[in-house]
């Protein structure tokens, strides 16, 4: 997003709410950060950030911060989000840059072709830019050229209090992106008061267009109670969390009342109820990358089997906690008992005779000792 000294006032301010709707039509699978320009690029994060209810709510908060002042680099605007996309996206998600700007180019590289090919060079990836032009002292060329040759598009919005609607070009495009996937949301406070919930929700689209959305509100209590179905063991549990490493449904969430959460969303980090082992943490990576994972984690001083698997095409995991003694079958733990009992008595044995021994030679060289 511009912010030179051109933006002032209105285009700034619409800017600025037009920014912080396209972040409400990210979800958990996406990634994302913001960055402002003027003479110079300043960035909310220079990492790509999990699009979660808490990142959205900090990154809307800088959009709100920002201020203008100072000329236009749009080359180093342009590069600098491009190279974040291409050392942090990911070859499962579409790489897309939104672009807004009310001028032309002031600051560092001010010539259009050369602006071109620096994006052309930094756009190893093929992220789509979407290119918005508000106002009339824009670089229509330039601009045109962008949205074309980075497979976007380009809008140009002479009233900026129209920028708004001149959004359509980027939710086209996003919608014609959806696949049929059910999204879930986080836990959250339902206002209604049915406590705590998980809304699962799924697009519906004919031939490509959006219709609307369908959604489920589900309460967090049935949904532990339907993974208490499937527990692994006696004294086993199953949790979700997702790919950003938040608690989506745990056992310890029925402990706590409603009360006790500050946020509407419930985001409890899942090594904060679980192992912070680099055995558990281990797996974690391995599931975040789409493959299922098992392994032996200590939980105190008790040894536990979890196991891990991604959940269909959403950004969440499932994951099995047991003792491991409970994996193995009642021969085998009869076995290592009776084995464990012959050890203890071999020890205590070996105690006995070792006190006799010492009580004869105490007495034998009673007088060397004296």
């Amino acid at each position: 997003m511009d912010e030179s000294g051109s933006m002032a006032g209105t285009p700034l301010a619409n800017t600025k709410t037009a920014m912080k709707s396209v972040l409400k039509t990210l979800g958990p699978k996406d990634r994302f950060t913001v960055l402002s320009f003027s003479s110079s690029v300043s960035m909310w994060k220079n990492t790509m950030q999990i699009a979660s209810p808490l990142n959205i709510e900090d990154a809307s908060s800088y959009i709100d911060a920002r201020t203008s002042g100072g000329g236009t680099n749009i080359n180093n605007a342009l590069v600098e989000g491009l190279e974040i996309l291409e050392e942090y996206g990911s070859s499962d998600r579409t790489p897309m840059l939104i672009f807004m700007t009310d001028g032309k180019a002031t600051a560092g590289v001010v010539e259009s072709n050369s602006i071109l090919l620096n994006v052309a060079n930094a756009n190893s990836m093929g992220a789509r830019v979407f290119v918005f032009g508000l106002g009339t002292e824009i670089d229509q060329p330039l601009l045109n050229n962008l949205g074309d040759q980075n497979e976007g598009g380009t809008t140009f919005v002479f009233d900026s209090e129209d920028l708004e609607e001149a959004m359509n070009l980027y939710y086209k495009f996003f919608t014609s992106q959806i696949d049929n996937a059910i999204s879930w949301s986080w836990p959250y406070v339902d206002a209604s008061g049915w406590g705590i919930i998980i809304t699962a929700s799924k697009a519906v689209t004919v031939n490509g267009t959006l219709l609307g959305v369908v959604g489920a509100d589900l309460t967090l209590s049935s949904l532990i109670g339907t993974l208490d179905d499937l527990q692994p063991s006696d004294n086993g549990y199953n949790f979700i969390f997702d790919s950003g490493g938040i608690t989506v449904i745990h056992p310890s969430f029925t402990d706590l009342p409603v009360g006790d959460w500050q946020e509407e969303e419930v985001r409890v980090p899942i090594s904060s109820l679980e192992s912070s082992s680099y055995s558990f943490n281990a797996l974690v990576d391995k599931v975040n990358l789409g493959i299922p994972s098992s392994g032996v984690v200590v939980y105190g001083t008790e040894k536990h089997v979890v196991a891990m698997a991604p959940i269909g095409e959403t950004s969440m995991n499932l994951a099995s906690v047991a003792p491991i003694l409970e994996f193995l079958d009642p021969t085998t733990i009869q076995e290592l008992k009776e084995l464990s009992n012959s050890a203890l008595l071999w020890l205590s044995g070996c105690i006995f005779v070792g006190a006799v021994i010492s009580v004869v030679l105490l007495m034998k060289f009673k007088e060397d000792f004296q």
